[in-house]
């Protein structure tokens, strides 16, 4: 007899968390919800109103990719997210599982101690794979959407070629654009080279950057800072997928006219039901692992 009520609280995000709590009660597991009432109609999930009830009734917690998408959301209750993430480390016992993208080092760290089980969807090369289609797709579909032009024929540069640069590049050259690679090293520049039209160093990287009607970054790193983009034409519009604040001086590029989009959490947004069909199955893959483990 098991001492949880439920074998899975998925606890906020976007509409993936929602997807993803829906096809775990499919497959007959009990769930829970918290904060993603906006997302389900009255009944249709059972929504545990306190967060604390959620991960001390809950076998498995299940929170967002990345995990700081839960600071905007606990904001809500007066939690902010380093007392949320302090809380969760003295709550979680052993035996219990946190699934999640991103998750603070600082944190697993101190879960595995705990004998938390601990797993940070990110450290899984295929789920950063099929995470690389679902961004590049809605990048694209922000670019169709606020430009005028269409991508076939376009003049396109992708900053950095790392999973995400390559899966775009791929897109984009496949719906006709001219694709210029920006790199650091000899090794990616010979890479790329294989399906762009042109590749160069980030140190040569302007000239291409004043031709270019879209702009892809992919670079964690303020790399199109005001010196790079006061050279910029008002037609070429930036599309900035990096990590936390992005790769863009915003301020700045809204100064000169530059229109520049932080495009964060894409694969919940233009992609939901199928990045969450991925996440479900290793998760449950992870599950049925442990507990063949654990007899």
């Amino acid at each position: 007899m098991t001492k949880y009520s439920y074998d899975f609280a998925v606890i906020g995000g976007d509409q993936r968390q929602y997807y993803l709590a829906k096809m775990l009660k499919v497959n007959g597991y009990q769930v829970c919800t918290h904060l993603l009432d906006s997302f389900q109609k009255e009944g249709e999930l059972p929504v545990v109103d306190s967060l604390e009830s959620a991960i001390k009734d809950s076998k498995n917690i299940l929170a967002p990719i990345p995990f700081d998408f839960l600071k905007p959301e606990l904001s809500l209750q007066k939690l902010e997210q380093t007392t949320f993430l302090e809380w969760l480390e003295q709550s979680m016992e052993r035996g219990q599982a946190l699934f999640a993208g991103c998750i603070p080092k600082s944190l697993e760290e101190k879960l595995l101690q705990k004998g938390v089980i601990v797993f940070d969807y990110m450290n899984r090369k295929d789920i950063t794979i099929y995470n690389s289609i679902a961004t590049a797709e809605g990048v694209i579909a922000k670019a169709i959407f606020y430009h005028p032009k269409n991508i076939h024929k376009s003049k396109c540069t992708v900053l950095g070629y790392g999973i995400c640069g390559k899966t775009i590049v791929q897109y984009l050259k496949g719906m006709g654009a001219y694709v210029t690679v920006c790199v650091r090293r000899e090794e990616v520049k010979a890479q790329a080279s294989l399906l762009a039209d042109k590749v160069v160093f980030m140190e040569e990287m302007l000239p291409s950057l004043r031709k270019s009607d879209m702009i892809f970054n992919t670079i964690p790193k303020k790399i199109l800072k005001a010196s790079i983009l006061e050279d910029l034409g008002e037609h070429t519009k930036i599309f900035d997928i990096a990590s936390g604040s992005g790769g863009v001086d915003y301020e700045y590029a809204k100064e000169k006219g530059i229109e520049a989009y932080l495009c964060k959490g894409l694969p919940g947004k233009y992609s939901p039901k199928s990045s969450a069909h991925l996440l479900a199955e290793v998760i449950l893959e992870q599950v049925e692992k442990e507990n063949i483990e654990q007899k």
